[in-house]
Parts: structure tokens; C-alpha cells; sequence
């Protein structure tokens, strides 16, 4: 009869580095505070988009967003964005964490799709609190979002055209 262990099924330990991957990539985010969503859902529905496409490193958001600003507003839409600099780099950072939890979203659904690491799936989404993650992203990033509207309608832009 034969003793040795068997060997572990390489999709489990996949998804036991992406698991790993995971806890590391959390570790960079402030810890959830377990609060529901403020607001429910989006301010302007896909009005954060128009902020990313401020940095200008997704080609098709630039052309949807941001190209779309400076043609409907010209020089409005560069005085708004000289004179709310903090406010713009305030709505920057939360971006940053939205992509990361973005990041972790896609590795959560690699283990749900995967009927082996499904449990996995489930336990690290439990220990990391994704939704509560997700939750406080979005209640740091909804008022200052709704602060950026109300400062465009002060530039005569109307925000409303980049709420999708």
C-alpha cells in the first residue's frame, strides 16, 4: 500500500496564490468599516469616469470623457480644472483604491468560477470584507463627486453630460 502523500491539485494551489495575492493587494487599502453604501450607488452613474479620464491612461474613457469636456467646454472646462486641483486629486486618490478593488474583484471571480476554489472564493471574500471594502470606496468618493458637479454648474458645465 502506498504511503506518500498525494500530490495537490495544482488548480487548488492557483488558488491558493491567488488568495495570497489577495491578502497582499488589501493590505494596501485602509481596513472596511463594515457601513453600507451612503448613497446606494454611483453618484452621477458613471460620472467617476470622467476623473479617470483625467489621467489619461485609458485611450477609450479619454476620447469619451475628457475630449468630450474640452470640446463641449473649452476654456470653462480648463478654469474648472485649474481652480479645483485639490479637489480633482482628492476624487485621484479614491480612484486609485476604486482600481484596486477593481484588481481584487477579478481575482475573486477567478476563484468562483473554478468549482475547486470556490470555498476559497468564498473565505477570502468574507476575511477581506470586499463589500465593505467596495462600500467605504464609494461613500469617500460619492460626496466628492457630487462636489465636483455642483463646482462645474459654477463654470457653466453642465455635469450631467458625463453622468452616462
Amino acid at each position: 500500500m502506498d504511503t506518500a502523500p498525494k500530490p495537490k491539485d495544482p488548480e487548488i494551489i492557483a488558488g491558493e496564490q491567488i488568495y495570497q495575492q489577495m491578502r497582499e493587494i488589501v493590505g494596501t487599502l485602509p481596513k472596511p468599516s463594515g457601513e453600507e453604501r451612503k448613497e446606494g450607488g454611483q453618484f452621477g452613474n458613471n460620472f467617476y469616469l470622467l476623473f479617470i479620464s483625467i489621467n489619461k491612461r485609458n485611450p477609450t474613457l479619454v476620447e469619451g470623457y475628457l475630449r468630450k469636456a474640452e470640446k463641449l467646454y473649452g476654456e470653462k472646462w480648463k478654469k474648472f480644472l485649474e481652480e479645483n486641483t485639490v479637489l480633482i486629486t482628492q476624487i485621484g486618490e479614491i480612484l486609485k483604491e476604486l482600481e484596486i478593488d477593481s484588481e481584487l474583484l477579478k481575482l475573486l471571480v477567478k476563484l468562483y468560477r473554478n468549482p475547486r476554489t470556490i470555498e476559497l472564493g468564498e473565505e477570502i471574500n468574507k476575511e477581506l470584507n470586499l463589500r465593505g471594502l467596495g462600500n467605504d470606496i464609494w461613500n469617500r468618493l460619492n460626496p466628492l463627486l457630487r462636489q465636483a458637479s455642483e463646482a462645474m454648474v459654477g463654470y457653466g458645465i453642465n455635469p450631467e453630460e458625463f453622468y452616462g
